[in-house]
């Protein structure tokens, strides 16, 4: 009689973290560096969480998806950003294909209403900005120019659309203990807090690993 073959089930892959907890994981990071051992002696940990940690990580991937949204927009456009008078409605059908694509995996995180002011809730509200300085330019050029220009930062200007020219912010005014978060062209998003500018980028890979 013919023995069959051992049987051999194939290993089951490991799951990747999900990109809701990646970014929580990144936030939690990032008031480590910045308090240390003290952060939760400062701050009760519902505080914390309520006004700190949710509010930033919905920021994070909110301007994630604004700024992935607008690499697509630029291949759709001849490779121009678009223009500052309307681009939250630019941008909307890329950022809505993308927020699809992560719905299942934010778990408690709160994005933003994609009909409102795209921006940060939480204590201190804030509103995603346009740099006027990279408005309708050509993405590719700005990149190859080496001009890693900021794309979209975060204003206290609560409008749609809103618009204008990034200077460094002030971290003293910063909404959340995070700083200020802002991405650029090239699709680097960065956070200022305490003196210090983290690269959520380089963050990011390593929670991710």
């Amino acid at each position: 009689m013919h023995t069959p073959p051992p049987f051999n089930p194939v290993p089951e892959r490991p799951r990747s973290k999900g990109n809701g907890g990646i970014i929580l994981a990144v936030v939690g990071g990032i008031i480590i560096l910045v308090c240390g051992g003290i952060v939760f002696a400062a701050f009760a940990v519902k505080d914390m969480v309520k006004n700190q940690i949710f509010p930033m990580a919905a920021c994070m991937a909110d301007m994630q998806s604004v700024s992935k949204a607008s690499v697509e927009y630029a291949k759709a456009h001849d490779g121009r950003l678009p223009e500052a008078k309307n681009w939250q409605e630019d941008l909307l059908p890329f950022v809505e294909k993308y927020r699809a694509s992560q719905k299942d995996d934010m778990g408690p995180i709160e994005l933003m209403d994609l009909d409102g002011v795209w921006g940060s809730s939480g204590k201190t509200p804030t509103a995603f900005t346009l740099n006027d300085d990279v408005a309708g330019k050509i993405r590719e050029d700005l990149i190859k120019a080496g001009n890693d220009s900021v794309f979209v930062f975060e204003s206290t200007e609560l409008v749609k659309n809103a618009h204008g020219k990034f200077v460094e912010p002030d971290k003293k005014k910063a909404p959340r203990l995070t700083g200020w978060l802002w991405c650029t062209v090239a699709g680097r998003m960065r956070s200022s807090a305490k003196g210090q500018t983290f690269d959520m980028n380089d963050l990011e890979d390593k929670a991710s690993n």
